[in-house]
């Protein structure tokens, strides 16, 4: 089985190199058609994604700074850590 890819934009992700360009584009039936949203719900959709992409962020920043300083005290393969969405 090849490669297949969950992601809205599909394109636009092949084109920045975040996805290979052989990779499957698959609809999500728990997504809907972000050009079938009116604009009122693009935009309530568009803020979420804002928050949920820098919380995000945070946690990435922050995450690296916990790593950082377990590898600083020789620790680092004392740990697991994990991120669950959901």
């Amino acid at each position: 089985m090849g490669r297949r890819c969950v992601i809205s934009g599909g394109l636009a992700a092949v084109q920045l190199g975040i996805v290979p360009p052989d990779t499957a584009m698959v609809d999500m039936s728990t997504t809907d058609d972000w050009n079938a949203l009116d604009e009122q719900t693009q935009a309530f959709e568009s803020k979420g994604m804002a928050v949920y992409a820098g919380m995000i962020e945070a946690m990435d920043f922050h995450i690296g700074r916990l790593v950082a300083y377990l590898k600083s005290q020789g620790q680092i393969n004392q740990y697991h850590l994990y991120f669950h969405l959901g």
